[in-house]
């Protein structure tokens, strides 16, 4: 839970994009990770069924809450950034969006403090 909290003031930060996308010759593609596969991975060594069975579900749902965000927000995203929080997503353990909002937000965190980006807070 404190990844959500960290990205969602990471987010509510970060106003407007200073021509980040338009300075990039094409939109950058949103990774596309099978949130099912890396639930059940994650939840296949519980003992009980019907706690892995929730757990499952909860995760399933974590995941597409992190997904949306990411979405409304993908404009934001560096392409050395996206590629930076690449990097450990060979395996289905590191295919997690809920992971992925943590680095792109650490990204988008950067960009404002370097002035990449203009970040206003929003009240």
């Amino acid at each position: 839970m404190r990844y959500m909290a960290a990205f969602s003031v990471t987010f509510l930060i970060c106003s407007t994009a200073m021509g980040a996308s338009a300075s990039r010759a094409a939109p950058l593609e949103f990774p596309q990770f099978d949130s099912g596969a890396f639930c059940q991975d994650l939840t296949s060594k519980m003992l009980d069924a019907a706690e892995r069975d929730t757990e499952t579900k909860k995760c399933l749902s974590f995941e597409k809450m992190a997904r949306e965000r990411l979405g409304r927000k993908w404009t934001l995203v560096s392409p050395a950034g996206l590629a930076e929080c690449m990097k450990s997503r060979e395996t289905i353990k590191g295919r997690s969006y809920a992971s992925l909002e943590i680095c792109i937000s650490t990204d988008i965190g950067m960009q404002c403090l370097r002035g990449d980006i203009k970040c206003d807070l929003k009240n």
